[in-house]
């Protein structure tokens, strides 16, 4: 199942004026003749949201697939660890309240990922039905 993230408002507001920049400076050059810095800044004015509205997050059945615009990528759902919420602002472009931290091993190192998916107790339900040992408590889930 997909899941989107969740979005702040505020935020949605500063991206949006800060996108605005770089796709006015691209229209300026456009009309000035200036193709390639005109498509360069239109670009940077276009990738900006879409990676921020873009943000989402899938369970399949082997994998979590995170999607942050055209960034990508795959958490095998056999090297989770851990769910837990976190109460960090330094995370995705998200609510800074509402953060899910998964610790997953890959290669004998202990990483992580962070998201914010808009129906977090209907993740954190899936992740449990599809990942077999970790247990699911109100908000978090571990490994037996």
């Amino acid at each position: 199942m997909v899941y989107p993230s969740k979005k702040d408002r505020r935020l949605v507001l500063a991206i949006a004026a800060i996108s605005l920049v770089p796709i006015s400076l691209g229209g300026h050059f456009l009309l000035g003749g200036d193709v390639i810095p005109g498509l360069l800044f239109l670009g940077v004015g276009l990738l900006i949201p879409w990676t921020f509205l873009g943000s989402r997050s899938e369970i399949t059945a082997t994998e979590l697939l995170l999607y942050h615009g055209p960034v990508r990528r795959r958490v095998a759902l056999q090297d989770i660890v851990e769910v837990f919420p976190i109460r960090e602002i330094e995370t995705e472009p998200s609510s800074p309240l509402d953060h899910l931290r998964i610790n997953y091993q890959q290669r004998m190192q202990l990483n992580f990922v962070l998201l914010a998916p808009q129906d977090q107790a209907g993740f954190l339900r899936e992740l449990n039905e599809r990942v077999p040992g970790l247990k699911v408590t109100e908000h978090q889930a571990a490994r037996d």
